[in-house]
């Protein structure tokens, strides 16, 4: 992304995976949707909760971990020269196991105080430019996990701030919209709120790459 402006790389990753961004923020949405109405089922049923509510509850926790890395991971990738399909056919190990690790360290965190966990989910928020973007990681000279705590701390409240601004604030301010995100009974608008949502990550992904260029000096070239 060097040399490129906010816009034009925008414009670019619209060009190299627009349509295949939308098509996983679909497929992540739906799924997302299928097993909520699943595990309400299951937790409605008068003759009580069988153990499909375990797997139910395991397929929503796995794409709650794997969308926001898979998607940011694959709105990079659209940054570099290597092709989509291959880079992904390299990173997907990567992309599951250090969500697994994060995901570990963010809930136990979390058990000792809402602060802490809320604190080390800040501290691993360049973790998918870390895995796509650092050579480093790639020829495992480095820890992803530590070196995200590391460049976070150079820039925190910078980092904090959009973190709260983009889980916590438009979040909230969307969620004025869920009934017509729901694709059994508002296909139209959901499929639009999708599309705008897939906008807005394009645009949320490349304000943090804005902060990983200012906190990892020299630039890391991709």
């Amino acid at each position: 992304m060097a040399n490129l402006s906010m816009t034009q790389a925008f414009v670019l990753i619209l060009k190299r995976g627009g349509l295949i961004l939308l098509a996983l923020m679909l497929s992540f949405n739906i799924l997302e949707q299928i097993f909520s109405h699943l595990l309400e089922n299951e937790l409605n049923s008068r003759t009580g909760a069988t153990n499909w509510l375990w797997v139910y509850s395991g397929g929503s926790v796995l794409i709650s971990l794997l969308q926001p890395s898979l998607v940011s991971i694959f709105t990079l990738g659209c940054l570099r020269p290597i092709p989509l399909v291959q880079q992904l056919q390299v990173l997907w190990p990567a992309i599951i196991k250090e969500s697994m690790r994060a995901l570990g360290q963010c809930m136990t965190w979390g058990l000792l105080l809402i602060l802490p966990g809320l604190i080390r989910f800040v501290q691993l928020t360049l973790l998918p430019f870390v895995i796509v973007l650092d050579p480093n990681y790639s020829l495992g000279q480095i820890d992803a996990l530590q070196e995200s705590t590391r460049l976070v701390r150079k820039r925190f409240w910078s980092i904090f701030l959009l973190v709260i601004l983009t889980s916590i604030v438009l979040p909230v301010l969307a969620s004025k919209w869920d009934e017509l995100s729901l694709f059994a009974l508002h296909p139209y608008s959901a499929t639009a709120l999708t599309v705008f949502d897939t906008l807005t990550t394009i645009l949320v992904t490349l304000l943090f790459y804005k902060q990983w260029e200012k906190c990892h000096e020299p630039h890391v070239q991709p």
